[in-house]
């Protein structure tokens, strides 16, 4: 890679924190996407969804349903879509997005 002999003072760190909001607002886009096209009988699906920066990060169930599977074959949509917000990332080196 051919080099310039100059340096822009702080354009690595502004890349990689493009990069970082870049990463959070498509985590939150995607999610959004999904509570919209996803199942939504009782709304608990829908809510349910968790975004965490990181390769190969387990998410652990956040809760137990509530409902038999009769209840949520026989229900409607009670509960309305949660705004899920991806963590913001502070320059850490490799945070996974």
């Amino acid at each position: 890679m051919a080099t310039t002999g100059f340096k822009i003072p702080g354009a690595r760190a502004f890349v990689k924190r493009v990069g970082n909001v870049t990463a959070q607002i498509a985590a939150e886009l995607i999610v959004e996407e999904l509570q919209r096209e996803g199942p939504a009988w009782t709304g608990e699906f829908r809510n349910a969804w968790v975004i965490k920066p990181g390769t190969n990060v387990r998410i652990s169930p956040t809760r137990a349903s509530s409902y038999t599977e009769e209840e949520r074959l026989a229900a409607t949509s009670t509960e309305a879509r949660q705004v899920i917000k991806a963590p913001k990332l502070k320059g850490r080196s490799n945070n996974g997005y």
